[in-house]
């Protein structure tokens, strides 16, 4: 049993999830992909210079 099913884990999708979390509403957020940043799983702590 959920207070709420959330379908889609995009940028409203967590902020929705993390607010009722924050009720403790109990919430299941579904989502079919990988996240965006999949490709860079290896890359772990590579330091770089920000360009402006």
């Amino acid at each position: 049993m959920f207070d709420a099913v959330i379908v889609g884990a995009g940028p409203a999708g967590m902020a929705a999830a993390l607010t009722l979390g924050r009720v403790h509403r109990t919430v299941l957020l579904l989502d079919a992909g990988q996240g965006r940043n999949a490709p860079t799983g290896p890359v772990h702590n590579f330091l770089t210079r920000e360009r402006s």
